[in-house]
């Protein structure tokens, strides 16, 4: 797991539990995206969009506090999984 990613991780744990507020989670991803392809990630890059289009879709009203939050979860498992999937594929080689 890269620099960036280990970043929006954590970042996203803080605001899911509660040691974050919106605003400043959702500053705090809206300065990071901006140059995120130059950080070379991809992993990071998926993960951060992710989060961005949440962000978008809630802040249109689209999704719910709650339907918002869920999908945060189910994008930080999601890039988990993936991570642990390699890691078994490889050592299953």
């Amino acid at each position: 797991m890269g620099h960036l990613e280990t970043s929006i991780r954590s970042h996203l744990k803080d605001y899911l539990n509660g040691q974050m507020s919106f605003a400043d989670f959702s500053a705090w991803m809206y300065s990071t995206i901006r140059n995120i392809d130059q950080h070379g990630e991809p992993r990071a890059t998926e993960l951060a969009y992710s989060i961005m289009l949440a962000l978008a879709e809630y802040d249109s009203g689209v999704l719910t506090l709650p339907e918002f939050e869920q999908e945060l979860r189910a994008a930080a498992l999601e890039g988990l999984n993936t991570s642990s999937e390699r890691g078994s594929a490889a050592a299953a080689s």
